[in-house]
């Protein structure tokens, strides 16, 4: 009897050891091996951004924080305060060393880029804004939400140009197209039109399979857009013919997307908190699982080889893309 008790000891060390190497195996299948784990937020991330040259990062969530973060060592630069209530996005203006966030109070602030002091307020609506996006040159952002208006701003001055009424209800996407006149919007149940915001004018409309809209963006080169969608997915459009290229088969319900740099990959973040690196053709290039609770949002690095996500339990993670 002494014999086998002594046994008892090494046989709950050999369980244990065999619990963690199958849970570690099931760790690698998942795809749990992010770059880094950014902390800063105390509430959920809602909006990531990398800025166009890759040296900074940003987020932005419930807590009312746009955390401005260096790129080359994942560490916090700044907590730009100011917004009350959640900050839904954040976008870098394409050419000015310039970050831009949007949210429940309906202001979009402006920031330095390189060290997040407060460069500016503008106050576009008095409802929540939900979506943000800057012309190609810089020199001209659109904001858009609850009040179901879109709100074209010049950032140089500070002024209002005009504003795009026509969606029922609450707009969740924006993007200008490369043309600089172009514009697009997705409203959250009532489907996308194409807008020539220079002349305030609305050019088309296309109804959308049914789902709620998370996220509109567009490739690089202004070819296509992808929306982010509960119910349909991750569908593609084509935007000189306006024509919807389905949904992609590996895409899934997803709550934010964005394009590759050269526009052959898309990443895309899920409800069910986890990231995905797909072909534009849908074929799932890899998956990978972290954050605890909805992946709420994506964003590439624009060198392409890694990407940042945000999720429902505070966290910004990165990730490695193959």
């Amino acid at each position: 009897m002494e014999l086998r008790s002594s046994r008892l000891p090494i046989l709950a060390a050999a369980g244990v050891g065999l619990v963690i190497l199958i849970f570690a195996l099931w760790w690698v299948l998942q795809g749990g091996d992010e770059l880094a784990t950014l902390r800063g937020h105390r509430s959920v991330v809602r909006s990531v951004a990398f800025s166009p040259d890759g040296r900074r990062m940003a987020s932005a969530g419930d807590d009312e924080l746009v955390c401005l973060w260096d790129a080359s060592t994942n560490q916090l630069i700044s907590e730009c305060r100011g917004h009350r209530g959640r900050v839904a996005v954040v976008a870098f203006s394409p050419s000015e060393p310039l970050l831009a966030s949007a949210g429940a109070d309906g202001t979009v602030r402006l920031w330095d880029s390189s060290t997040g002091a407060e460069k500016g307020v503008l106050q576009v609506s008095a409802k929540a804004l939900e979506c943000l996006a800057f012309a190609p040159d810089g020199s001209t952002l659109a904001a858009a939400g609850v009040d179901r208006v879109i709100h074209i701003w010049s950032v140089r001055d500070s002024r209002r140009i005009r504003d795009l009424a026509g969606h029922a209800k609450h707009i969740h996407g924006l993007a200008f197209a490369s043309d600089r006149k172009s514009l697009i919007s997705a409203g959250e149940t009532d489907g996308l039109k194409f807008w020539d915001w220079t002349a305030g004018s609305q050019t088309a409309k296309s109804d959308l399979v049914r789902g709620q809209v998370h996220q509109l963006k567009t490739t690089p080169d202004g070819s296509r857009f992808a929306i982010a969608m509960s119910g349909s997915g991750i569908r593609l459009w084509s935007i000189p013919d306006r024509k919807d290229l389905g949904p992609l088969t590996e895409g899934g319900m997803a709550w934010s997307v964005d394009f590759s740099p050269d526009g052959q990959m898309l990443a895309s973040a899920h409800e069910d908190g986890s990231v995905k690196i797909l072909k534009v053709s849908g074929e799932l290039i890899k998956k990978f699982r972290g954050h605890k609770g909805t992946a709420t949002s994506i964003a590439f690095a624009p060198d392409g080889r890694t990407v940042i996500s945000g999720g429902g339990d505070g966290l910004v993670k990165r990730w490695p893309v193959p």
